[in-house]
């Protein structure tokens, strides 16, 4: 039994990887969905995983094919992203062709290889019309040629087979079941009443259930006799396994392919049992008990559905059971052998006098590049193009008279003002409004947490969070305490938020009785009919009421940060640090600074920005904060970082590490909404008097910068007219973040293509359409590569998994997405499912990713390749993710400029076009006219 139970662990071990690791809604963080798969290549593992999910690997070859007429792909593309694979063939190729140029004939043309249905509507509209004398050619020498069937997929579960025969699916009664019982264990607060029992673990409660009610799934009557005696998870699966006929060799597949049908619940247990602290109720998860109560339902349900379909229950017998499959279509043949010699404009009489052995060598390089292969030439083709042009921009920048000036005063002086935002590609827009108004303005960009890793637990919280990446468990906690003058507020703030919440629930509750809720549609109905009027015919304004009614009603009061910590080393109730000491402050502050490169000639005014994003009726919110926070917002972490370096003992140590903060510098904390580009500032009863000039200044700035970020945002609406004002711009953004009807508050990451570590010299003044990560990084300040290595570690992950989920949920949004935002329904505050049942839809929705372009993360990092090389050899994670392409790497030497793309194991020079870019005064004048990706620019505003 030990042996065995060892095995069920192996095996759920392995399936994990497979499954979605997407944690509850509240905490949505953007990862790699084959995260698991990272110590493999990524064209590899795609192709590897992409099939047992029962997804596309890469975007169809329809749309990468329209990406060629569009110019999206050009002919250079495509042949430096074929392999050189001549001599392959031991038959020479007829009529002059070559392997590379049969395969560019496939990828260039549409010949339905993989579609006869799509060949056969192609030819009957007129999509399609060939040369009749060379198609006629063609069909008259394949006369008689054999072909093959396509295989028959090899069943994977007994589900395969009956379905493959015409019978019913009994996927249909078990996945009813499951969702059910899975909703009422996991629920976290929303449902009135949830799986009784639910204490003592899903296996236990699922039991205990059934024997109480005696309602027990539908075809599955054999489940009474297994309730008289309590049994363990591994049991269960054992015997279940044992009774469904799976041989041991099969067992572990088998167990994959069964927690795959159902991959979004299962993936909630699994990820809820790996991070129990996303679970906020006392209902122990473990994917085990999971995989129980399936395989207990599921081989009652298959020994009655196999005996009425006549076939053996024992799966090694029924996969040997004959399944008919379609014949092959003769057209596909005649449409690839057509493709190439129409692609040589062959005379019918050499089609005639094509050997067998010529046309076998053929159709060996046809077969020889499947459709995947074909994906794969296409995709890195479609990523070539995109980092040939951002090369040729960062090369076309470095060679103009202004680059070397960017980021100064115009007359050398002291910058105005500085601004910290986090690396967020979002920010890239409002990073470059504030730049082009002057030279004297001065960006930074770092990991939105700003080196302060903490639980944070906030003045209206009920507990602490973690405000940082994924990956990082915090070892501090900060909390947030009104003001003595202000401690009455506070009590009574708190009294009325408790009533409040008391009310809400107690209506929610009526609403789900007769009596109740025939009450509450008479007597509150016309009063909530006219709020959601509002909500959808006028958004902001309602949004702005109800803000004023509750501020006016319960008044925040005025806080501050605990965050000092002085004395002994105390510990909270979670056995973390409470707060800093002044040498941890000086520390954390000293490593951002550097990481910055902000270490000297600092301005009067430092507004460091975290981002968060508010909008209404929007499941998804969440993925729209930072990933660098844990997916909640970066206010707090900005706040607290100021609070840090203005302290005069922090500043001392600074002092002492050689970062010599003048007295007349004050850092200020901000949040940046993303959704209706507000900013929000922190602690403005601190600044001192002599610092309110500065700080006007940096307010201005931000003013006209969001504004000028929303118009340049408002470009990708249909329903904001292109060539909109700022301020109106400003108003339809902040439009669809109030609305209660709008699906699309914002786009979130969705233009995410790139990251660039370095100086802001490499990137200040070129237009990148708000589709690059920034991180500000000074090589000088780095002669033994630690500072890189710092970054690497925390914005490679972050940035890739943010890239990756992108790439994934748009290639395929049903399969690696969850669809369209239209039919989704909210369970148990975890997630979403389609209608009132579903499976749990993980990934991101259609709407937040039908503009993406699906592009690998083009890292370009100010270092040498020996550099980077020396940081992959500190970090496995960094490695894994620049060897096996994960991400696609570019060393830019900060001497010579000089650039090295990583690619199949070693860094290859790159060569940039001569050619010179646009030059624009100002960003609006480049996309102002346009809605779709726009290539870079060099836009001459504030570049000095």
């Amino acid at each position: 039994m030990a042996a065995d139970v060892h095995g069920i662990g192996a095996w759920l071990a392995h399936a994990v990887h497979l499954l979605p690791e997407q944690g509850p809604l509240g905490v949505f963080v953007h990862q790699n969905p084959l995260q698991g798969f990272q110590h493999l290549p990524f064209h590899d593992a795609v192709s590897k995983v992409a099939p047992l999910r029962g997804a596309r690997p890469y975007l169809d070859e329809e749309a990468f094919r329209a990406a060629v007429a569009a110019g999206r792909i050009e002919r250079r593309d495509l042949e430096e992203a074929l392999p050189d694979l001549e001599g392959a063939i031991p038959t020479p190729l007829p009529l002059g062709l070559t392997v590379r140029k049969v395969r560019l004939v496939l990828l260039e043309r549409a010949l339905h290889l993989s579609d006869p249905q799509g060949l056969r509507h192609a030819l009957a509209t007129g999509a399609f019309v060939p040369d009749p004398l060379r198609w006629a050619a063609v069909e008259r020498r394949l006369r008689g040629r054999p072909s093959s069937p396509p295989p028959r997929p090899l069943p994977r579960r007994h589900r395969d087979v009956l379905v493959a025969l015409g019978h019913e699916d009994p996927d249909v009664i078990v996945h009813g079941e499951l969702q059910r019982l899975a909703a009422s264990f996991l629920d976290q607060g929303q449902a009135l009443a949830h799986l009784p029992g639910r204490e003592r673990g899903f296996l236990v409660a699922v039991l205990q259930s059934w024997r109480d009610s005696g309602s027990l799934p539908r075809g599955a009557a054999g489940l009474a006799s297994d309730l008289a005696e309590p049994a363990t998870a591994e049991r269960v699966v054992l015997d279940s396994l044992e009774a469904l006929g799976v041989a041991a060799p099969d067992r572990a597949a088998f167990v994959e392919a069964t927690l795959l049908a159902l991959p979004g619940w299962a993936g909630m247990f699994g990820r809820l049992e790996r991070c129990p602290d996303e679970n906020h109720v006392d209902a122990p998860a473990r994917l085990l008990d999971f995989l129980a109560i399936r395989l207990m339902i599921e081989r009652h349900l298959l020994r009655e559905c196999c005996r009425r379909a006549g076939v053996p229950l024992a799966f090694d017998e029924l996969r040997g059971v004959p399944i008919p499959t379609e014949p092959a279509d003769p057209l596909v043949p005649v449409s690839a052998l057509y493709g190439l010699v129409d692609a040589v404009a062959a005379h019918p009489a050499a089609i005639d006098a094509l050997t067998d052995a010529e046309l076998e060598a053929c159709f060996a390089v046809i077969e020889a590049f499947p459709p995947v292969a074909r994906q794969r030439v296409f995709q890195e083709a479609y990523e070539g193009w995109y980092r040939r042009r951002v090369l040729n921009g960062l090369a076309a920048l470095r060679r103009s008279p202004a680059a070397s000036r960017a980021g100064t005063h115009p007359i050398g002086g002291r910058p105005d003002a500085a601004f910290v935002f986090c690396i967020d590609e979002r920010e890239e827009a409002i990073r470059r409004a504030i730049e082009e108004q002057s030279p004297a303005f001065q960006t930074y960009g770092a990991a939105g947490f700003f080196g302060v890793a903490i639980d944070f637990q906030g003045l209206d919280d009920v507990g602490p969070a973690a405000y940082c990446p994924a990956v990082v468990v915090p070892g501090h906690e900060v909390g947030e305490a009104a003001v003595f003058s202000d401690r009455t507020l506070l009590t009574t703030r708190r009294r009325l938020r408790a009533a409040w919440q008391r009310w809400l629930r107690s209506l929610a509750s009526g609403t789900r009785g007769l009596l109740g809720g025939a009450v509450q549609s008479l007597v509150l109905g016309p009063a909530l009919g006219v709020r959601t009027a509002g909500q959808v015919l006028y958004p902001r304004r309602a949004v702005a009421a109800s803000r004023v009614l509750w501020d006016t009603l319960v008044p925040a009061p005025a806080t501050r940060l605990i965050s000092l910590r002085i004395g002994p080393e105390p510990r909270t109730e979670r056995g973390k640090l409470a707060g800093f000491s002044t040498t941890e402050k000086v520390e954390r502050s000293a490593n951002l600074l550097t990481n910055l490169g902000l270490v000297r000639d600092f301005p009067p005014i430092v507004v460091v920005l975290g981002h968060g994003s508010t909008s209404l009726n929007n499941p998804h919110e969440s993925a729209h904060d930072c990933g660098a926070c844990g997916g909640r917002r970066g206010g707090t972490n900005a706040r607290l970082f100021a609070e840090m370096v203005n302290r005069p003992e922090v500043r001392a140590g600074l002092r002492e590490r050689g970062i010599e903060v003048p007295t007349d510098t004050w850092f200020l904390g901000a949040i940046h909404d993303t959704a209706d580009d507000s900013v929000v500032y922190y602690d403005l009863d601190q600044v001192p008097t002599h610092i309110t000039p500065a700080l006007d200044r940096a307010h201005l700035a931000l003013e006209v910068a969001r504004r000028e970020s929303a118009r340049e945002r408002a470009r990708r609406f249909d329903d904001a007219p292109l060539g909109i004002d700022p301020q109106s711009a400003l108003q339809h953004v902040e439009e669809r973040s109030s609305s209660l009807a709008q699906p699309r508050p914002e786009y979130g990451h969705c233009t995410n293509a790139m990251a660039v570590v370095g100086r802001r010299a490499l990137t200040r003044g070129l237009f990148l359409d708000r589709r690059s990560f920034l991180v500000s990084y000074d090589p000088t300040l780095d002669s033994d590569h630690r500072v890189i290595e710092r970054i690497l570690a925390a914005v490679g992950p972050v940035g890739a998994g943010i890239n990756l989920e992108y790439w994934f949920s748009s290639v395929d949004n049903e399969a690696w997405g969850c669809g369209t935002k239209l039919p989704h329904n909210v369970t148990g505050l975890i997630g979403v499912m389609n209608g009132h049942a579903s499976d749990l839809r993980t990934g991101l929705p259609w709407q937040m990713v039908e503009i993406h372009e699906p592009m690998r993360l083009l890292l370009v990092v100010e270092a040498t390749v020996e550099a980077l090389l020396t940081v992959a050899g500190r970090q496995p994670e960094v490695r894994d993710l620049v060897v096996n392409e994960w991400v696609r790497l570019v060393s830019l030497d900060p001497e010579t400029g000089v650039m090295h793309v990583f690619r199949d194991g070693a860094f290859h020079e790159f060569t940039p076009d001569p050619s010179d870019l646009p030059h624009v005064p100002r960003s609006v004048d480049w996309y102002g006219a346009h809605r779709s990706h726009l290539p870079p620019a060099i836009v001459e505003a504030g570049r000095g």
